[in-house]
């Protein structure tokens, strides 16, 4: 009986030890922020506006984000990360054709099977929006809170768990015992 028992302890011993080690392999994430994404076709590098933003030391590289970012997602490719977290400000002054565009570039990740998580900044939803056509400042479309949720569902909105409504946060669910 004594030998039964000490059988018994053993094995509750072992299954828990072994159900506290984690046999799947790490989750690969990578995380940018402050993309500030414009899109060819919003943005002109003449005129004052581009001369302020060029001089003015932001740090926004305006008029090298498109390739920046082309090299970034030729990186992504090779790299094969389970997900990558884009944090705001996805683009660069809250204009809807520029989501657009970014989300034309995400779209090739996502082909990918690469999963993409997206959370908007300060410049993504405003209630103004510019498109420097011609090196100055023209009001231009943006975007409503649910427009930016419907524009990016790929991105993270549809498979949320749990959801910010004011500022459009989420809990999303891995299914590999991490949350994001």
């Amino acid at each position: 009986m004594k030998k039964v028992f000490s059988v018994i302890i053993a094995l509750i011993f072992i299954f828990s030890f072994s159900s506290c080690i984690k046999t799947e392999e790490p989750l690969k994430i990578v995380t940018i922020t402050d993309i500030h994404f414009t899109g060819e076709n919003y943005f002109s590098y003449e005129g004052t506006f581009a001369e302020a933003n060029e001089s003015n030391g932001t740090g926004k590289q305006i008029k090298y984000i498109e390739n920046i970012f082309d090299a970034f997602i030729s990186e992504m490719l090779l790299e094969k990360p389970d997900y990558i977290l884009i944090t705001g400000d996805l683009v660069f002054n809250g204009a809807k054709v520029s989501h657009f565009a970014l989300k034309e570039k995400l779209q090739q990740l996502l082909d990918e099977g690469i999963k993409i998580l997206v959370l908007p900044g300060n410049h993504d939803i405003t209630g103004y929006a510019y498109s420097f056509p011609n090196g100055e400042p023209e009001v231009t479309e943006s975007l409503t809170p649910k427009e930016f949720r419907e524009i990016y569902s790929e991105f993270g909105y549809s498979g949320g768990v749990s959801y910010d409504e004011n500022s459009l946060s989420y809990v999303y669910d891995t299914g590999k015992g991490t949350r994001i």
